[in-house]
């Protein structure tokens, strides 16, 4: 079963701090769905999805190079390469659509489209991090 979702705005933060304005957002996530059975039961008990997929592709981020963490080396390659980040996806302009977070994300491919003064907008693949526990 795939989805795939459009979002307009959103925000990437490290932690509590937010570093970056988004827009374009579009999130695809993918999972085969695993079957469960009982003795003698015709129909399965209980369906999950397994082997998940998420992944995220943002048209336009645009962050000022004063809000990487200084942890990450302070530099756009250091950050987007070396950081978990949180996706925060916020209502549109006019107040309508979905919000939500979607957390521990890795930049998985950036590309730079400008770069003006302190300010640098760039195109990012995300990819969610699954935790086995």
């Amino acid at each position: 079963m795939a989805y795939t979702f459009k979002f307009s705005t959103g925000n990437i933060s490290v932690g509590e701090d937010p570093v970056a304005a988004c827009s374009g957002i579009t999130v695809s996530y993918d999972g085969n769905p695993v079957d469960y059975y009982g003795a003698d039961y015709r129909y399965p008990l209980a369906i999950e999805l397994g082997n998940m997929n998420c992944e995220i592709t943002i048209e336009s981020a645009e962050f000022a190079l004063e809000a990487f963490p200084k942890d990450a080396g302070g530099s756009a390659a250091s950050w987007l390469t070396n950081s978990l980040v949180d996706l925060t996806l916020t209502a549109g302009a006019n107040g309508g659509g979905l919000t939500g977070t979607i957390k521990n994300c890795k930049v998985v491919s950036y590309e730079v489209t400008s770069v003006q003064d302190d300010f640098v907008r760039a195109s990012l693949a995300l990819r969610k991090v699954q935790y086995v526990t």
